[in-house]
């Protein structure tokens, strides 16, 4: 039996989740922008993110590239840990999943194909925060827009019948959390090539491709992750689903 069973969602959002996901199926041109959504936004903002750390404004105050860059490449190997910490829980107590998705244990309007797998806490949203947050550290419009993206991105996965409240509210918590709490400790640490800022850029920039393709072949290699690459470039795996 999962640890996280229905009932520990009661009180966590579980009648917005209701609400949001009766609307799914009504409106064919909203379910449209909705799976787009789901798909793109996270690499959206990391397209955002390396665009506004190397060539959009940045606001007189922001920090250092490099620091941004490793506080951003820090959290999300925190994210991609905290994905694998949970597949490795599961395996070691001989769990499927230890908190099930919404559409494997009520009747759903699923929008969007997904593996049966943990439904908590939510890592595509704990990844958007984390980009959004390393928006903000450069130009806080920007980083508002990046929350707002995040914010959608959350409140469609409930939409399409992936994730409870909870979930992704829990994900992006600990996206913020651990991109903050890296900022702070680069900060207080962090002194490479301080004379040279082009030097800054390139270790920053290089820190942040290397942890980012790091963490698609780690996460590629699980059974959770890798059920999922698919829908990146294959249509069929976002059809919606007939019940």
């Amino acid at each position: 039996m999962p640890i996280l069973a229905p009932d520990f969602r009661a009180n966590s959002g579980v009648q917005l989740f209701l609400f949001l996901n009766d609307l799914a199926g009504r409106f064919p041109l909203l379910d449209q922008i909705a799976r787009y959504l789901y798909i793109g936004a996270v690499p959206l903002l990391a397209t955002l993110f390396l665009a506004q750390l190397l060539v959009l404004p940045r606001a007189d105050d922001a920090p250092a590239r490099s620091r941004i860059a490793f506080s951003v490449a820090f959290a999300l190997l925190g994210v991609a840990f905290l994905a694998l910490g949970f597949e490795l829980f599961a395996q070691s107590l001989n769990l499927g999943v230890i908190s099930p998705r919404p559409f494997m244990t009520r009747r759903v309007n699923l929008l969007v194909v997904e593996p049966q797998d943990n439904s908590f806490p939510c890592i595509e949203v704990a990844f958007a925060a984390v980009f959004a947050v390393g928006m903000a550290l450069s130009n806080r419009k920007w980083g508002i827009f990046g929350g707002t993206i995040t914010v959608l991105l959350a409140l469609t996965r409930l939409y399409c019948g992936t994730n409870y409240f909870a979930d992704v509210a829990i994900g992006a918590l600990f996206g913020v959390g651990m991109t903050y709490v890296c900022s702070a400790l680069f900060e207080a640490r962090l002194r490479l090539f301080a004379h040279k800022p082009a030097l800054q850029s390139v270790s920053g920039l290089t820190a942040l491709l290397v942890t980012c393709g790091g963490i698609y072949f780690s996460l590629a290699a699980t059974p959770r992750f890798a059920s999922k690459l698919p829908v990146f470039w294959s249509s069929t795996a976002t059809a919606a689903q007939e019940e």
